[in-house]
């Protein structure tokens, strides 16, 4: 893991042994931090045969801030289906549907690479004849 630099301090993972937040790469061994607080040492040997997730990248995953106009039926439940559904959203990271009028709906989203904000915004605009009753 440390020569291969898939990951760095900061990263969070995951394995089926544990989560958190990356806060040392060693030779021998690899330090993360749980939701707990708790520091978690894992010997890189077991790290080297586990199946390991990335779930944000320190440096790509930034919120945003999108206005979505909708029709009078559709509701934030069907916002919220329809960003779980984005592929360019990072699930993973909390997700904000706000409502500001009847009519317009404020979404704070992480997204998986700065480069995909147009296409958040042609996917909202173009999901939303789908969406609702």
């Amino acid at each position: 893991i440390k020569f291969s630099n898939q990951f760095r301090a900061g990263d969070i993972i995951s394995a089926d042994f544990a989560q958190g937040q990356l806060s040392a790469i060693n030779l021998s061994q690899t330090k993360l931090i749980n939701d707990k607080g708790e520091l978690v040492v894992i010997p890189n040997a077991k790290i080297r045969t586990a199946v390991l997730k990335q779930l944000y990248k320190k440096d790509n995953v930034q919120t945003h801030s999108f206005k979505v106009q909708v029709a009078t039926d559709q509701n934030a439940e069907d916002l919220y289906r329809l960003v779980l559904n984005c592929p360019y959203i990072s699930a993973n990271q909390e997700i904000s549907v706000e409502k500001k009028s009847n009519e317009e709906y404020l979404i704070q989203v992480s997204v998986i690479d700065n480069s995909f904000v147009d296409k958040v915004n042609r996917y909202f605009e173009g999901g939303l004849a789908g969406v609702g009753v």
